[in-house]
């Protein structure tokens, strides 16, 4: 069996060595930060960016002792006693309204290279004080012309593939911090409603006779506040004797 050693199992080793001779702190980073209602349309966009010619050639988890802040690149970097360390790959199962839940990461790293250049992807949760607010998306590079322009095309590609998902597209949906019992990711809640056809809104909404008794009522309503004022019906031209009675005009 083949045992691992602590350094081994350190995130910014792992990184150190996929740069090559490149000092860390001479990459370049970009950030994105990305709504809880995206993650979704984001966990898609990444499979689909990842691939072809940008395919990374390691893929892991990450997990960090102190898990109450953002997890981001620099804190990657650093080689010390409570240091980042890769992990199995984790999944949060989020309801999106249909039969089975989709999986998205939690926290990861992509290790790749294009035409030459080695890339550094990491998505986190964005935390504060222990909460998760959003998503955070932060890319490394090598210094220069060539990695911006990487970064850059990598980016804006994912922003793009994000902005045209649609995963909860035409369902109705409710954002609330409440506790899931089935196990399941909280925070966006899909409302499972009857399907409604057109023809029953139609009639629902104005059934036989509904504008007629509309009429009557309101008429009647009129009378009953201008007679307060004149004891003669304004709209008959006749004498209203007695009280008033509303069912004389239905």
């Amino acid at each position: 069996m083949k045992i691992f050693k602590k350094q081994n199992l350190l995130v910014c080793n792992l990184i150190k060595e996929h740069f090559g001779t490149l000092v860390p702190h001479e990459l370049v980073t970009s950030t994105r930060v990305f709504p809880a209602t995206a993650r979704l349309d984001l966990q898609a966009a990444l499979a689909e960016t990842l691939s072809g010619p940008l395919k990374p050639r390691k893929h892991v988890g990450l997990h960090s002792q102190y898990g109450h802040e953002t997890l981001t690149f620099s804190e990657c970097l650093v080689d010390a006693d409570h240091a980042p360390m890769v992990a199995p790959l984790q999944y949060d199962e989020i309801d999106i309204g249909e039969t089975m839940p989709v999986r998205c990461l939690k926290n990861a790293v992509w290790l790749g290279n294009h035409n030459g250049l080695p890339f550094a992807l990491l998505l986190t949760r964005t935390k504060k004080y222990g909460e998760s607010t959003s998503v955070h998306l932060e890319l490394a590079v090598p210094p220069g012309e060539p990695g911006l322009a990487l970064q850059k095309s990598i980016m804006t590609e994912l922003e793009k593939k994000v902005l045209r998902a649609g995963s909860y597209r035409g369902k109705v949906l409710s954002l609330e911090l409440s506790d899931n019992y089935r196990g399941a990711v909280a925070g966006i809640k899909v409302h499972r409603l009857r399907t409604v056809e057109r023809d029953a809104l139609r009639s629902t909404a104005n059934p036989p006779g509904f504008h007629a008794s509309r009429g009557k009522e309101r008429t009647a309503l009129l009378r009953a506040a201008r007679h307060r004022q004149d004891p003669h019906d304004s709209l008959s031209g006749q004498p209203v004797k007695g009280p008033y009675d509303p069912s004389r005009h239905c």
